[in-house]
């Protein structure tokens, strides 16, 4: 039973790519812990409908739609969470689109795509932020990362080497801001249910047997374990991480053997 002790209450967080999947999770587990949540999805209506998940719990949530990939939008959303909470204190940089194409089939178009959404928006979201958190020597950012990152697999270069980046942008913002308080980690997850996940495993892209074979734990992670691990780098007591890949993955990346 976990019990929520409002760790986070007076903080405001926005977390991008959070209408489904790991941002939802993310979002709802910083929200039960009383942070007031930025909920941004593509589609306004899959905002809104987390956002109303969280004002179910006492919580106050703004849905914002933007696409990150696009600079502007990306500064945007940071700064409609400033103008109606006053500040943002922890960013969460969730959003991201996958690839499965073998790397000579890879297009122009689909690489300025991909790195579009999973490098240059969370550079510039974090950006916009951290010149709000400057000003109030404090401030928290989470980059959501994969396993993938370590670990390629067939098919799936374009993913892998986007992943791989956020791992060196989490370390270089992580020692230039660190005189300002802030903290920038990043987390790998390994392998959950997501809706990305259920898509490969039901186009035939990904094994499920073989995947669970090969995590150690013998099964697929719950988001909410995830969300806890964003807990825990958004709290105040937690003020020396800075800079690191949490993998958060039953063991996978650990296993050395097929």
């Amino acid at each position: 039973m976990v019990v929520f002790l409002g760790l986070l209450k007076g903080k405001v967080a926005v977390v991008t790519g959070s209408g489904r999947g790991i941002g939802e999770a993310i979002a709802l587990g910083l929200a039960e812990e009383e942070a007031s949540v930025v909920v941004n999805a593509l589609h306004l209506e899959h905002a809104e409908k987390v956002a109303e998940k969280i004002r179910k719990l006492g919580v106050e949530s703004l849905a914002v739609q933007a696409d990150v990939s696009k600079v502007e939008e990306a500064r945007m959303l940071v700064r409609k969470a400033v103008e109606n909470f006053g500040r943002i204190d922890i960013l969460v940089n969730n959003a991201g689109i996958n690839s499965i194409t073998p790397a000579l089939e890879v297009t122009e178009q689909e690489w300025d795509n991909l790195i579009s959404t999973n490098l240059k928006g969370m550079y510039f979201c974090s950006q916009e932020a951290a010149k709000h958190m400057m000003k109030q020597n404090w401030g928290r950012i989470i980059n959501i990362a994969s396993a993938t990152a370590y670990l390629p697999f067939p098919n799936n270069s374009l993913y892998s080497i986007s992943k791989a980046a956020v791992a060196m942008l989490t370390k270089a913002l992580a020692i230039e801001w660190a005189p300002y308080n802030i903290l920038v980690n990043a987390i790998a997850p390994g392998w959950f249910l997501t809706d990305m996940v259920k898509w490969g495993i039901s186009k035939g892209y990904l094994d499920e047997q073989a995947l669970l074979r090969r995590i150690p734990a013998h099964r697929f992670g719950d988001l909410k374990e995830l969300a806890r691990v964003a807990v825990f780098l958004s709290l105040d007591e937690i003020t020396y991480i800075t800079g690191q890949m949490i993998a958060v993955d039953g063991g996978y990346t650990s296993y050395g053997f097929l």
